[in-house]
């Protein structure tokens, strides 16, 4: 699913986060969302890739991320995250953790 670079505000609704057809890609990258990941964020866990980048979002990076069987790509660049950068994000079976996970606009 891409919603890249389509305006949206707001925080990110958690019914996204349950949409058991997403497998492939959840692009959400270059738009104005705000606010915390949800632990619902755990409903991704068949995502290949996701992409949260270049959004406004803060917070603590869920440790859940690190559990998702089939993620292969996170892009969480130039946002607001605080906080530390999750352990279970070293467990991740994917070939590739590509970009700069936390980086400062």
């Amino acid at each position: 699913m891409d919603l890249s670079s389509n305006r949206l505000s707001g925080s990110i609704p958690k019914e996204i986060f349950s949409l058991s057809s997403l497998s492939a890609t959840l692009n959400l990258s270059n738009n104005q969302l705000t606010g915390s990941l949800p632990q619902e964020i755990k409903g991704l866990e068949n995502v290949a890739a996701v992409d949260f980048s270049h959004n406004h979002l803060s917070g603590s990076i869920p440790d859940t991320i690190g559990s998702w069987k089939s993620l292969e790509k996170l892009f969480m660049e130039n946002n607001m995250f605080s906080g530390v950068i999750p352990a279970t994000l070293g467990d991740v079976k994917g070939p590739s953790l590509v970009e700069p996970l936390i980086q400062r606009p």
